[in-house]
Formats: C-alpha cells, sequence, structure tokens
C-alpha cells in the first residue's frame, strides 16, 4: 500500500513540473494571435533619404497592447450615477465641533468634498464653496 502511495506522489509531482514548464514555454493566447499576424504580413523594407526617428524619451507616452478592451480601465461603466451636487447625509457632533457627512466623507469647517470647501458646518446645512460661489446644502428629511 505504502509503494503505491509514493508511485501516485511521484506522478503528481511530474505531472506538476510538467505543468509548470509548459506554462513558462507556451505563450498566451494574446501573444500567439500577435505572432500569427506578425507571419501573415510580408515585411517590406523601405529604403529613404530621411533620417532613422529619434528614440523616445521617457515622457512620451506609449500607446497599451490593450486597445481590444474597447474602453477605459478605471472609468467605471454602469452602476450608480455620481451626482454633480454633494447630498448632505448627517450633521454629527455639538457645540462649535459639528461635523458633516457629505455624500461618504465625514468632515468638518476648511475640510474639501471633491473641489468643494467647507465653509461653515450648522446643525441642519452646510455652506460650501465651489471656489466662486459659496452655496448652501440641507438635511433632505
Amino acid at each position: 500500500m505504502r509503494i503505491k502511495k509514493e508511485i501516485i506522489l511521484v506522478v503528481l509531482s511530474i505531472a506538476a513540473v510538467a505543468s509548470v514548464i509548459y506554462g513558462i514555454v507556451t505563450p498566451s493566447p494574446g501573444r500567439r494571435r500577435a505572432a500569427q499576424k506578425k507571419e501573415a504580413i510580408p515585411s517590406v523594407e523601405k529604403k529613404s533619404d530621411a533620417p532613422a526617428a529619434p528614440a523616445r524619451s521617457k515622457g512620451h507616452a506609449v500607446k497599451s497592447k490593450y486597445t481590444s478592451w474597447k474602453r477605459e480601465l478605471f472609468v467605471p461603466t454602469g452602476g450608480s450615477v455620481v451626482s454633480a451636487t454633494p447630498v448632505l447625509r448627517g450633521i454629527l457632533g455639538s457645540g462649535e465641533n459639528l461635523r458633516a457627512m457629505i455624500d461618504d466623507v465625514i468632515v468638518g469647517k476648511g475640510g474639501k468634498v471633491g473641489k468643494n470647501t467647507v465653509v461653515d458646518v450648522r446643525k441642519d446645512s452646510v455652506i460650501l464653496n465651489d471656489g466662486i460661489t459659496d452655496f448652501e446644502i440641507k438635511l433632505s428629511e
């Protein structure tokens, strides 16, 4: 019985090593397609008197290889719509130490919510400044 267990262990170990080697050696499907496209297009050598293009410096943008995704990766699609005006969810504290929960952020006087600055926190409203004008948002019932 012990010999059978050792044989099974050896076979599984060999299979695991072979799987790792195959994964390292075999290109991913995207690389395979790119290689096939390069082989399908015959190369044409151009001779011109123009100087060669200079090498790119570190500051230049490089086109991503993920153009087939057809959308920006870090821009949310669907889901909840972000409103242009902040929503006052609640007022916390008492006296001079009032804080407001605007959208999902807790701020006090002088704090920032997006591009807006909190001018004043009152018992039932908050005054914000958007850089040009002051506006008030109230608690909704």
